[in-house]
């Protein structure tokens, strides 16, 4: 396939030349999924997926997560593999900073430019593909590294460069967006990081007013993973019936 055989020069790497091939491929899947009939009177809570990087992507670590959640009446906002490249080169480029600021070692300084460089560049190519799905995405577009940080300062330290601060981050500022009522995080039996989101799930869902659940997997079958998906789909579409315009005052989350 194109994506498969695609070389990038290094040349085209600053100039973004590069993407012309992969904006044109998205732009037309862009246009054929836009042209999927879609039921407009039925409304579906949006439900974030996000945790473990492997686990959150591949449907045999997650027991076909996503389709789980689409058959109890959920929309699925996946976290993007670009995720973790993003905001670990950010991190780097951070912690190089920090660390010149400190220290003021002329290693320190090289090191900040040159992750800078490369923020700004990974930042701006996914900017641009996210623009050439066109209103496909609508308010989806996924936030700047920067974002994430700010918004999972409050519950993890900024020097934390792995999976919490880009779950929670992430959570927090797709909160807001049109019809995201709930997030579930999927994670490795016994995964550490994983343990420091849950350990903030509790805060997190009382600041931001959605309910979250996160889902364990050791490799066997459990009916409680499932009964945990589907109840909190249920409690989302609960949260949108009642966020939803001229809905009964009194109507209340289970």
């Amino acid at each position: 396939s194109m994506v498969e055989s695609f070389k990038v020069p290094l040349l085209s790497r600053f100039s973004g030349s590069y993407r012309k091939p992969l904006e044109s491929l998205i732009k037309d899947a862009a246009e054929e999924f836009g042209q999927v009939p879609v039921d407009k009177n039925t409304v579906k809570p949006r439900i974030l997926l996000g945790g473990e990087f492997y686990v959150r992507m591949d449907e045999r670590c997650n027991q076909e997560v996503i389709r789980k959640i689409e058959e109890a009446g959920g929309e699925v906002c996946l976290a993007p593999v670009t995720e973790i490249f993003t905001y670990t080169i950010f991190i780097d480029y951070h912690e190089a900073r920090q660390a010149f600021r400190l220290n003021r070692k002329p290693s320190d300084y090289i090191k900040e430019k040159l992750y800078g460089v490369l923020v700004n560049l990974s930042y701006r190519d996914e900017a641009a593909l996210e623009n050439a799905a066109g209103p496909l995405l609508t308010d989806l577009h996924e936030p700047a590294p920067w974002d994430i940080m700010e918004h999972a300062a409050q519950y993890v330290s900024r020097h934390y460069g792995g999976e919490p601060p880009m779950t929670i981050g992430r959570t927090a500022a797709f909160s807001s967006r049109d019809r995201v009522t709930g997030a579930i995080f999927v994670a490795p039996f016994t995964c550490m990081p994983s343990s420091v989101v849950e350990a903030q799930q509790g805060k997190l869902q009382d600041e931001l007013g959605i309910p979250m659940v996160t889902v364990y997997y050791d490799g066997k079958d459990n009916a409680n993973r499932d009964e945990m998906v589907e109840g909190l789909v249920f409690q989302a579409r609960q949260k949108l019936n009642c966020n939803a315009p001229l809905q009964d005052k009194e109507c209340q989350l289970p």
